[in-house]
C-alpha cells in the first residue's frame, strides 16, 4: 500500500534514519520518527499512522511490547515489530499483543517491503470483517424476529432482544448452555414436548419449520405461540458448523384470525336475517289471494330488509376504502339542520320504537361537507341508540353552533357505557357486553362515524354513565361553510 504513513520507533538513531531513507526509496513518504515507547503512544495519538514499526528493546518505563499493546488498544493501529531479539521469552511476550509481523534485524528491504505490506492488507481486511460483523450482529439484533444461534453441537452462541424477551434469557446467561434449556417448546394441543429444532436441522442438514400450534414456555413458565424455522449455518466445505434459529410470537395474529373468523360469522349471519326478510316478502307479495293490505305489509317489511342490507354494506364500503386509503369526501354546502331533520324522519318511519326529539335552531349556517357521510354518521349513531335503550325511551337529536364548529349530538336513555368500555367503543367489531351479545350489528357502526367525521377534520366522543344513557358527540369545523 505505496503512500502509507508510517511511525518508525527506533532508540538507534542511525538506524532509525537507516530505516526511515528505505521507506522513502519503496514509496512510503515522510516516515515519522520517535525514540521511546512513551512517545510512540503519544505520536500515535496525533498523527494516527496506518502502521508502526516497533523496536521491542526500548528504553524508559515503556518498552516497545508495552508501547504496542497500548497504541493496538487505544488506536487499533498495526505494529510491526523489529528486534534484534528471537529468543523465546521476547517472541512470546510479543505474541500476546498480535503483532502483523516480526522481523529480525538486520532485514533486507524486501523483506521490509513484503511485511508492511501484507501488515496493512491484513489490517484492513480485518476492519472490513469486523464491520461486516458488527453489521450483521446490528441487524439480527433490531429486526423484529426473535433470532438464535447455535454451534454444531446445540450449544447457543448468539441471541438478539427479541429472543431474550420472548424466552426470557439474556444472552449472557443463556450463552454456551444447549438450546432445549433455553427453547423450550411444545404442542399446545397434546401439551407434548416437540423435537428440537437444532437437532432436526443437524440430522436432515436443511431448513426445517415448527409444526402449527407450537408453544414457546418461556423462563417465567408463560406459553406463547410460535412459528419458526431453523437452517444450518454451513462452512466453505459445506460443512454444518451451527444452526440459526428464527421465530415469531403469532399471539396477534391468531388473535386476527379468530377475530377474521368470528367477522365472516357474523357477517353472513347480520346479511342473512334481512336477506330472508326481503326474500320472505317478495314471496309472500307474489302469493295468489294476497289482499292490497297484506301486500302492502310484507313489501314494507322487504323494503326494511333491504334498507339494513344496504346500511351494513355501506358500512363495510367505508371501512374498506379507509383502510385501502381510498376514501374520498365530497364536501359542498348544505344545510346541516335539513339534513338532520330529513334523517330523523325516515328513521322514525322505519321504527316506531323510539320517539326521536330533534333540538335544533331555526337557523344553522351552512357548512361544506359530504351530504351522503353525514347521513351516514347520523343513521349509525341512532340505530346504536336505539339497539341500546328499551322501547319507548327517547332519543334526542341536538345541533349548535360553537365558536369554530357546528356542534350534533345523539342522546339516548338507555344502558349507558362504563369508562373501561369506552376506550374501545371506536374499534372495529367492539359491541357492549350488557345487553349487547344479542343486539344486531356488526359492531362496525361507530368506527365508520369515527372515519367519516375525522375526514371531515371534527372529532367524535362519548359522555355516558352506566344505566343514564349515552350521548354521542361530534363536530364539523365552520370554516369548511359555503
Amino acid at each position: 500500500m505505496t503512500g502509507a504513513k508510517i511511525l518508525i520507533v527506533e532508540d538507534e538513531a542511525i538506524e532509525a534514519l537507516d530505516i526511515q531513507q528505505r521507506l522513502v526509496k519503496l514509496g512510503y513518504p515522510h516516515p515519522d520518527v520517535v525514540y521511546s515507547g512513551e512517545e510512540a503512544v503519544k505520536r500515535a495519538g496525533e498523527i494516527h499512522p496506518d502502521l508502526v514499526l516497533m523496536d521491542i528493546m526500548l528504553p524508559g518505563e515503556i518498552d516497545g511490547v508495552t508501547a504496542a499493546a497500548q497504541i493496538r488498544t487505544r488506536f487499533d493501529i498495526p505494529v510491526v515489530y523489529l528486534t534484534a531479539y528471537a529468543d523465546e521469552d521476547t517472541v512470546r511476550r510479543a505474541k500476546v499483543t498480535e503483532p502483523y509481523g516480526y522481523m529480525v534485524k538486520p532485514f533486507q528491504e524486501r523483506e521490509l517491503h513484503i511485511n508492511i505490506e501484507i501488515a496493512l492488507y491484513k489490517h484492513k481486511m480485518e476492519g472490513e470483517l469486523r464491520e461486516s460483523r458488527e453489521w450483521f450482529a446490528t441487524t439480527l439484533r433490531c429486526i423484529g424476529d426473535a433470532v438464535i444461534a447455535t454451534d454444531k453441537d446445540g450449544k447457543i452462541t448468539f441471541m438478539n432482544q427479541v429472543a431474550e424477551s420472548l424466552t426470557g434469557w439474556r444472552l449472557a446467561e443463556a450463552s454456551s448452555k444447549e438450546l432445549a434449556e433455553v427453547f423450550r417448546i411444545m404442542n399446545r394441543d397434546t401439551r407434548q414436548p416437540v423435537e428440537n429444532p437444532v437437532t432436526r436441522v443437524l440430522r436432515e442438514g436443511t431448513v426445517v419449520g415448527l409444526a402449527n400450534h407450537t408453544m414457546l414456555i418461556a423462563r417465567d413458565g408463560a406459553e406463547i405461540p410460535i412459528d419458526d424455522s431453523g437452517a444450518p449455518i454451513k462452512d466453505a466445505r459445506e460443512n454444518i458448523i451451527g444452526v440459526v434459529l428464527v421465530f415469531r410470537d403469532v399471539t396477534e395474529q391468531e388473535r386476527i384470525g379468530k377475530l377474521k373468523d368470528e367477522f365472516i360469522g357474523l357477517v353472513s349471519h347480520e346479511i342473512r336475517t334481512p336477506l330472508t326478510t326481503v326474500i320472505a316478502g317478495l314471496d309472500m307479495a307474489m302469493t295468489p289471494g294476497m289482499t292490497a293490505e297484506e301486500t302492502q305489509e310484507v313489501l314494507s317489511a322487504a323494503a326494511d330488509g333491504a334498507e339494513s342490507l344496504a346500511h351494513i354494506v355501506n358500512n363495510l364500503v367505508e371501512l374498506s376504502r379507509y383502510q385501502a386509503n381510498r376514501m374520498q369526501i365530497s364536501r359542498a354546502p348544505i344545510d346541516v339542520g335539513a339534513v338532520i331533520k330529513e334523517i330523523v324522519g325516515k328513521e322514525q318511519v322505519r321504527s316506531r320504537a323510539h320517539p326521536i326529539a330533534v333540538d335544533i335552531p331555526q337557523t344553522l349556517p351552512r357548512v361544506g361537507v359530504d351530504q351522503l357521510r353525514l347521513e351516514q354518521i347520523l343513521r349509525n349513531l341512532l340505530d346504536n341508540a336505539a339497539k341500546y335503550s328499551p322501547d319507548g325511551t327517547e332519543i334526542r337529536v341536538c345541533a349548535r353552533q360553537q365558536a369554530d364548529s357546528l356542534l350534533i349530538s345523539v342522546s339516548d336513555q338507555g344502558i349507558g357505557i362504563a369508562a373501561d368500555e369506552q376506550a374501545r367503543l371506536f374499534q372495529p367489531f367492539q359491541r357492549l357486553e350488557a345487553g349487547g351479545r344479542n343486539a344486531k350489528g356488526l359492531g362496525l357502526g361507530l368506527l365508520v362515524c369515527k372515519r367519516l367525521v375525522e375526514a371531515h377534520d371534527g372529532r367524535i366522543w362519548v359522555e355516558s354513565e352506566p344505566g343514564r344513557g349515552s350521548t354521542f358527540y361530534f363536530t364539523l369545523p365552520l370554516d369548511r361553510a359555503g
